[in-house]
Formats: C-alpha cells, structure tokens, sequence
C-alpha cells in the first residue's frame, strides 16, 4: 500500500547514422609501397573504405579514404590507415577545427551550429555527437596545453588579469556559479588561460609553480599575498592604465586637482609612445625613461603626497591618491626595467575574445567546460 506505479523503463533508441549520402564526395587513394614498387605483380582483390565527414569554409563534403587490397601468391597488402584525429570516428580534422573556431572564436553555441549544417548543408547532425567531436578535440590539445604552461613557468616577466565567468552546477539552488578565467601573458610571446572556481591567491600560486621574476598586475589585492608567500622570488608591478580610470572616476569631486595627476600619467604614456614609434628594445627604454619618466615620476610623488596632506580623507579622489602611494614601488618599477610595460593593457587585449563570447554565451556548461575553454582559447 502506498507505493508508487512501477514507471516502464525507456528503450534505448538504436544509435542513428549520418545521413551525409547527399554531399559532394571527394576521394582519396592509397595504394600500399610495395604495390607501387611493382605494379605488375600484384593483383587488386578488394579495398577498405573510411567515410569522413569533413569541412572546407563555406562546404561540408565526404571523404572517402580508399585503400585497395592485393594479393601476390601467398603475400597481402594494403596501406595503413593515415592516423585519424578521431579513432575510428567519422570526422576529419578540417571539420574538427571549423567546429572549435565557431565555438571559441566566433562564439555559436553547438546547437546553433547544428541547425546551420541542417539549413545550410541539408545533413542533420546530433547535438550530442558534435559536442563529442569537440571534447576530444580539446582532449587532443592538453598535450600542447601543458607544454605551454610549463613554457610560461621558465618566463621571468608576466601580466596576469582574471576575468568572472559564470557556470553551470546543479548542486546548487541558482543554478550557477561565479568561476574565473585567469589569464598569463608572455608580452610578445604566449597567453595561456586557465580556469578556476576560486578567486584566491592560491590560483596563480599554484599555476605558476616555481615561476621567478616580475608579474604584472592590477590592485587585485590577492596578488599582493603572492608576493609575500613567494617573497625574494616573485616582485609586483603595477598598472598606470587602472590608476588613470580611477582618476578619472574621481574627476567630479575635486576636477582640479585629478586633472594635473592626469595630465602628468599623459606625460608618461607619451614617453611610451616615443619609444614605440622607435620599436626601442629594453635598453634604450631604460635610458629614455632614465632621462624622462624618472622626473615626471619624481613630480608625481611629490603632487601626490602634498594632495594626501590636503584632502579630506574618506572621498573617492583621496581614496585613489593612497592607493597609488600604497604601490607607489610597483607602479615605478616599470622605469629601470626596460622589458615591463607601463600597463597591464597587453593581457586585457588577450581578455578580449573571452569577455566577447560572454554576451553570447551567459555561462559555460559545466566546470569541465570552463577547463576545455581555456585550453582552447591558449
């Protein structure tokens, strides 16, 4: 009594096959070496096909991989199947590569990728069959993946910035979570993204292992913990891009005062545009700096600390002048060194195409989905 009806199991549906029978065939044959060698003495008794689904832009075609079979009295050859992207899938890696440029370049969610190959192509291709053509292609990847961070950890100078990313997780009531892309840039080098759950210092701890040298930063305060845990080892520089926006924020409530310290950051980035128009290396950065930004530096401190003396603390423009005192050694550094930027500019640039594909998007699948992510947009 009280037990609920038995409810019939579903059966499974037999896997469906794709139907590309309609599409342009393209074919390629491969005859075995020693058949090549001597033609005459070999006998044509069959052949294996692989059928791929392949893309070129604008088309979706079959590739037939033809590999005839011979026989020569008691000797049989055929060629070895070139190696697959895919083990024994129907896929080919132009197809592959299409699929991982709309889904992380141009930003179409999977389900609209399928729907395009319908309309366009006439060739209904399941959802979940593409999603399994994109995770192993990701899967593919990791190898480089890792040979880049691992790259990345000899570096002695890094911008690092994170950006917030929402993602699916069913154990909780919303739904969602707040997850984070982290990004490292090598300037004139590579980027390499990774994905985290957490905000916390000990992201960026643990991912660079036992990087040593300068990282570049915004005032995120967890990067100022990475520098005392790994103290002697890793150095902070600042960015002037943040510190000019806060100014700029702060304009309406002392309009003055936030002009001159804007119009001495402009004096800065224009000692920087000097050196790139002359694409100066790290020594004649050094020297131009040197004989230029140390004295607008110099002026700056000195503004600075006389405006902390005479504003009213508690405001957003008094606010903003400590917090540039407070990392005042950061914010210079970039002066003698001649490889560090005066920015962070370089890794938000890299930001770019993630928080692109956000508007798009809204979340990421799952947390797997947000590690695949940042595989693929290194």
């Amino acid at each position: 009594a009280g037990s609920k009806p038995e409810v019939p199991r579903r059966e499974r549906q037999p896997r469906r096959a794709l139907d590309a029978e309609g599409l342009e065939t393209r074919q390629t044959v491969i005859e075995p070496e020693e058949v090549s060698a001597d033609p005459e003495g070999w006998r044509r008794i069959g052949e294996e096909r692989t059928v791929q689904l392949d893309y070129q832009p604008g088309k979706l075609f079959r590739h037939e991989i033809v590999r005839p079979r011979y026989v020569k009295k008691d000797e049989f050859a055929i060629a070895a199947l070139p190696a697959q992207p895919i083990d024994k899938g129907m896929v080919g890696a132009g197809l592959l590569a299409w699929l991982l440029s709309g889904k992380y370049v141009d930003h179409l969610p999977l389900y609209r990728m399928a729907e395009m190959f319908k309309r366009q192509q006439g060739v209904e291709i399941p959802r979940n069959t593409i999603s399994g053509w994109v995770d192993q292609s990701v899967e593919l990847l990791k190898a480089i993946y890792q040979a880049m961070v691992k790259r990345l950890q000899q570096r002695d100078y890094l911008q690092v910035d994170e950006t917030t990313t929402r993602y699916l997780d069913p154990e909780t009531k919303k739904g969602s979570r707040q997850g984070y892309f982290w990004v490292y840039n090598d300037p004139g080098g590579e980027v390499v993204f990774q994905w985290d759950p957490s905000r916390s210092h000990e992201v960026p701890l643990k991912f660079l292992g036992g990087f040593r040298g300068v990282v570049q930063v915004d005032g995120y305060g967890a990067y100022e913990v990475l520098e005392r845990k790994r103290s002697g080892e890793v150095v902070l520089a600042h960015c002037w891009a943040h510190v000019r926006r806060d100014f700029i924020e702060a304009q309406a409530e002392a309009p003055r005062e936030a002009a001159w310290v804007l119009r001495q950051i402009q004096l800065l980035y224009g000692v920087e545009a000097g050196l790139r128009k002359e694409k100066a290396g790290p020594a004649l950065k050094e020297a131009r700096r040197a004989a230029a930004t140390a004295m607008i530096l110099k002026r700056l401190k000195g503004g600075l600390e006389r405006l902390r003396r005479r504003t009213l603390p508690g405001g957003e423009f008094s606010k903003t002048v400590e917090y540039v005192l407070a990392r005042w050694e950061g914010l210079s550094r970039f002066e003698k060194d001649g490889r560090l930027a005066i920015d962070n500019n370089g890794v938000e640039n890299a930001i770019r195409p993630c928080a692109v594909g956000r508007k798009n998007w809204l979340f990421v699948g799952s947390a797997e989905a947000g590690e695949h992510g940042a595989v693929v947009y290194s």
